[in-house]
């Protein structure tokens, strides 16, 4: 988690010093990474483009996964350095369900041991 938020960090002081006009991703494409700026908080995100509009494209911030429809002229180009941390949305998910998961093997123990009503 701390190499995640370095990156983060490192992403937010990299992007937001370009210019608009900088690092604008001129060919978009269904599927493509890029970096995007979310709304509700001003900040810079990694994305992938989910849907293109003639102006406008719905991408997923693949680390929360959250969607938003943002202009075309608005999607940055990812540099590489970005495209390898692992997703977080996924890393948080498969916590989950493994805390879900031992919680139903541990209710299960409980009723077959009688130690559980429900």
């Amino acid at each position: 988690m701390e190499e995640f938020e370095k990156q983060e960090n490192e992403m937010q002081k990299q992007y937001s010093a370009y210019s608009s006009v900088q690092m604008v991703e001129t060919e978009p494409q269904l599927g493509l990474p890029c970096v995007v700026r979310y709304t509700e908080n001003n900040l810079f995100y990694r994305s992938q483009i989910t849907k293109l509009g003639e102006s406008t494209a719905e991408v997923l911030f693949v680390d929360y996964g959250i969607s938003q429809e943002t202009l075309r002229t608005d999607l940055k180009r990812m540099t590489s350095k970005f495209m390898h941390l692992p997703q977080m949305v996924n890393t948080l998910l498969s916590i989950y369900i493994f805390f879900l998961h031992f919680d139903l093997k541990l209710k299960i123990n409980m009723i077959h041991n009688n130690s559980f009503s429900l």
